[in-house]
């Protein structure tokens, strides 16, 4: 995603001059939001949310068992008395030790130090007219994890409602914004009025959403669903499928195509349509490997129709000389060509891992379309592994399991000279 640099209102500390991009870098097992100069690294602020959540959340980057686990960040703006303030979106959740299920949810604030709070959304009710065995319970107070978000990844908002990815119950929920109220002792319940589950005759065997991409296309409104997961007859299998899905009904959403159309890929993670959607590109995480350590690659398929399921051309890694890819979280396509790659290293923080996150720009070769379906299996016979060029963004502070990245770019530098600031000040 290329948005501006609306997100940066917070601590105003001159600096000059400033960087014509940056990096806005969600790492996740801290709970900040990085900003980077996108050309040197340098630090350019800043977010965390644990100000929001003292009782859950530790100050200590470094106390990765009490954590706001930052997932997807989204700039957004809020207009008020004629005045437009600058927000930012996020889903979160929580890190408890001990706890089986990870309690998260989405937040809108104004970014600073402290962030001011628009809305937080923890609490979940049921619209009266869905028909879900779960629903009457929730709305009777009766708790079950079907009634909160279990590690929610991503979110979209279309016409008022945050469609968002309830990513440990496997289901998008469409869900009605709690009333702003500006601080956590107000509303955080939201009414959940459309859902996207396993009870839909087309959703199979989908397990674990982790990414949405809304595409407006036509006046119709279609939504690119990334699934790690799916379930087969002797349990969960780590292996996962992309989707698009027509969402201008919400109570009805028709599936168009699932990629790829035979087989899975393995741990996938982020598949998102290029800017002129002639390309699906997608973060096949494990797709190189699934020992460990993990060895992904970056997965590219052709798209000739929009509505026809896409045509795998290649797996994307770095060059034979080069460090290789690790976990791969997310491949952004860029208005240029290249792609902007987030490398967790490790899959989990407590794996028996070493290998560092970390940030590249990859410039893809000329692909040609093959016969493969692109699906993984250990033998690789359906893919084709490809090297494309790739460079490591410097950054100036340590990255721990970073899990994506979005160039920014000032368009009108009226924000110009104003860093954010680090989460200890204010």
């Amino acid at each position: 995603m290329i948005t501006a640099l609306a997100i940066l209102a917070g601590c105003r500390v001159p600096v000059s001059p400033p960087p014509e991009a940056l990096l806005s870098v969600s790492e996740t097992a801290s709970g900040r939001l990085h900003l980077l100069d996108a050309e040197t690294g340098e630090s350019w602020g800043e977010q965390c949310l644990y100000p929001l959540f003292p009782d859950q959340c530790s100050p200590d980057p470094k106390d990765t068992d009490h954590q706001c686990l930052v997932f997807q960040s989204l700039p957004g703006s809020w207009s008020q008395d004629g005045q437009t303030h600058d927000t930012l979106q996020a889903t979160f959740s929580f890190r408890e030790p001990d706890d089986v299920v990870s309690i998260g949810g989405a937040v809108e604030v104004i970014p600073g130090h402290p962030p001011t709070l628009r809305w937080a959304l923890s609490a979940l009710t049921w619209d009266d007219a869905l028909d879900r065995p779960f629903a009457a319970r929730c709305n009777a107070g009766i708790w079950s994890e079907n009634c909160a978000l279990s590690g929610p990844h991503a979110q979209v908002v279309v016409d008022d409602l945050l469609v968002i990815a309830d990513t440990g119950n496997s289901r998008v929920l469409w869900v009605e914004i709690p009333e702003p109220t500006g601080d956590l002792e107000g509303n955080r319940t939201g009414q959940v009025v459309a859902i996207l589950d396993a009870e839909h005759p087309d959703f199979g065997a989908f397990r674990y959403v982790n990414h949405l991409q809304l595409i407006e296309d036509g006046g119709e409104r279609l939504l690119l669903v990334t699934f790690k997961s799916h379930l087969s007859e002797s349990g969960l299998v780590d292996e996962g499928s992309v989707a698009l899905w027509s969402i201008d009904n919400p109570a009805d959403p028709a599936l168009l195509w699932r990629y790829p159309e035979s087989g899975t890929l393995a741990a996938v993670h982020h598949g998102i349509l290029s800017p002129d959607r002639t390309r699906l590109v997608y973060s096949h995480s494990r797709g190189a490997s699934v020992d460990d350590p993990p060895r992904g690659s970056v997965g590219v398929a052709r798209l000739d129709d929009l509505r026809s399921p896409p045509i795998y051309l290649a797996d994307l890694v770095a060059p034979a000389d080069a460090e290789p890819l690790g976990f791969v979280r997310e491949a952004d396509p860029l208005e240029d060509g290249r792609l902007l790659v987030t490398d967790s290293g490790c899959e989990n923080q407590q794996d028996d891992c070493d290998t560092p996150g970390q940030i590249y720009w990859m410039d893809p070769p000329a692909l040609e379309t093959t016969a493969l379906s692109g699906g993984y299996s250990e033998a690789h016979s359906e893919q084709r592994f490809v090297e494309a060029d790739v460079e490591a963004v410097p950054h100036s502070i340590e990255l721990t399991f970073p899990y994506e990245a979005d160039l920014l770019i000032d368009r009108n530098l009226e924000l110009a000279g104003d860093p954010l600031g680090d989460c200890g000040d204010g």
